[in-house]
């Protein structure tokens, strides 16, 4: 058994408790949670017991990357900062070359570093089968989404069939896996409404990039901008590219079902009126916020205060370290910090632990501090020590195992 006590306990569903303590059997699995304002007898007790772990800082759940890469991990450093997405793409296919044993460790090493920091479960794109061997074996809970793309309409069913073929290889080895859309500009109606009628009877969750640069919306809207420039000169497809006068969102969503959990990452350009058609759309939508990665591409953020007053589920993730420094949460969660300090921790820690198992319908076991389950205890340093708030030195660390 071992009994845990922080300055600030964060439970990931419920208001923050101070000075908390979380006792956990031999598995880690949590028996017991004493906030010493309702339970001041117990809590006594147990803060006198030996073998208390008194912890400076917080615990909170471990965390729920929604959205990573794992198979680009090998191109940690490679890539400019501040490219925009088309400089990024062209960067990407440019790079990403690689012996497998290159990429082989490099995933293996970004699983690692995840799990060290704290996250305990991930959403992870594939194109490949290059995690599925290190996600049958690694203790973080995966599901993988088999990213589909091609703009022809008349490849649409070769471009799904080669996607739930590889869907399938990871669901034989036991592991979580879906057919996804890459983004609105990248694939064809045709093989949007396939990917429907195939989420609408398998059920399972979906992600989709959403309004992550400007060119993006101009290509809907107008038929034209930097976006399109560079998917011209990429494939000639794009040539007969037709706007269709409507948001990019608004384009793609009504081909995607609403009955499926579906999650929009990036936002980097969504506005209120986007947020309001989206859901109305769709009550199952969740919006994921990848800081660090919107600032290496394209060097803003999205309007995280809008969609906070909009009320929508937010999640947090890392993108690739094609794209970033790390694969750690809590440093997503400082930049946020940083930037809209007006959102407090205990909401951050919703968004990267609650909201996340809650979408990929894990909450039962992970995502939350509550009796009887074993999410994983994840350390946070260097809070500040009056109103627990992350700070630029704020720190992670696994201690109790999901």
């Amino acid at each position: 058994m071992r009994i845990l006590k922080a300055d600030f306990l964060y439970p990931g569903n419920e208001s923050v408790i101070r000075d908390g303590i979380v006792v956990l059997d031999q598995d880690d699995r949590i028996v017991d949670i004493v906030d010493p304002a309702t339970r001041g007898a117990d809590w006594q007790v147990l803060n006198g017991r030996e073998e208390l772990e008194t912890l400076r800082g917080g615990i909170c759940p471990g965390f729920i990357n929604a959205h990573t890469h794992l198979e680009l991990s090998h191109m940690l450093g490679k890539l400019p900062r501040h490219t925009r997405l088309p400089g990024f793409l062209a960067a990407v296919n440019a790079q990403r070359a690689a012996d497998a044993e290159t990429i082989e460790a490099a995933i293996v090493a970004g699983d690692r570093a995840m799990r060290e920091a704290g996250v305990v479960g991930a959403g992870d794109i594939a194109n490949t089968d290059h995690t599925l061997e290190l996600k049958r074996k690694s203790p973080l809970r995966y599901h993988t989404f088999i990213e589909a793309f091609d703009l022809h309409p008349d490849r649409a069913e070769a471009e799904f069939e080669k996607k739930t073929a590889l869907r399938d290889r990871y669901r034989a080895a036991g592991l979580s896996a879906s057919v996804a859309p890459h983004a609105p500009y990248t694939v064809s109606t045709r093989l949007l409404k396939r990917i429907d009628r195939e989420a609408k009877e398998q059920g399972g969750p979906l992600t989709l990039h959403n309004q992550e640069t400007p060119g993006e919306e101009a290509m809907f809207r107008s038929g034209d901008g930097e976006l399109l420039d560079f998917l011209r000169r990429a494939t000639p497809f794009y040539h007969d590219w037709k706007p269709t006068g409507f948001s990019s969102i608004a384009s793609t969503l009504v081909h995607l079902p609403t009955c499926n959990n579906l999650l929009l990452v990036h936002n980097t350009l969504s506005t209120e009126e986007d947020v309001q058609w989206a859901s109305l759309y769709s009550l199952r939508l969740w919006w994921c916020l990848c800081p660090r990665a919107n600032r290496y591409i394209e060097d803003r953020l999205p309007d995280v205060p809008m969609l906070q007053r909009m009320g929508v589920k937010l999640t947090v993730g890392t993108d690739s370290l094609a794209s970033n420094d790390s694969l750690s949460v809590v440093d997503e969660l400082k930049v946020l910090a940083q930037a809209f300090p007006e959102i407090g921790t205990e909401e951050l820690i919703r968004w990267a632990t609650w909201n996340g198992a809650e979408f990929f319908g894990w909450h039962r076991e992970l995502g939350s501090l509550a009796v009887g389950t074993k999410p994983g205890v994840v350390h946070l340093s260097g809070l500040d020590p009056v109103s627990g708030d992350l700070t630029p030195e704020s720190e992670s660390r696994l201690i109790a195992s999901n």
